[in-house]
């Protein structure tokens, strides 16, 4: 969940930088469209014949369109990115492992040519992951 998000119900969600560029190119988005001022513009615009607001609900349906495109990509891509990182983290989990074991080994090893605990108290001085 985005943080804008987790705003109280009353307030406007804020705008991003793509709804500021969607907006400077001419376009608008449903944040754009839930700004106070939009609201207002909205509701003191007079009665529209049919055709006309028959016209701005298709466009109105087409920006909402790319919008439902853009946050399923988003959306697709953020689940990717986890599902990577995920990989990634159980591949550096079982890499320390093994780290550890073969340094605890190598330890062992040591201690056992010398024939004393290195550390003085009989413990290793690797903790295994």
């Amino acid at each position: 969940m985005e943080q804008n998000e987790q705003r109280s119900a009353g307030q406007p969600p804020e705008l991003t930088d793509l709804d500021a560029r969607i907006a400077r190119a001419g376009g608008t988005s449903s944040r754009i469209e839930l700004q106070p001022h939009r609201l207002r513009q909205a509701k003191l615009q007079p009665c529209q014949s049919t055709t006309t607001q028959l016209d701005d609900l298709i466009r109105e349906n087409g920006y909402l369109r790319q919008e439902i495109v853009f946050y399923q990509e988003s959306k697709n891509a953020m689940l990717g990115f986890h599902s990577q990182t995920l990989e990634a983290y159980h591949s550096l989990h079982i890499a320390l492992r093994e780290l550890s074991e073969k340094l605890v080994k190598a330890e062992g090893r040591l201690e056992k040519y010398w024939g004393i605990p290195l550390n003085g108290a009989g413990q290793k001085d690797i903790t295994v992951l």
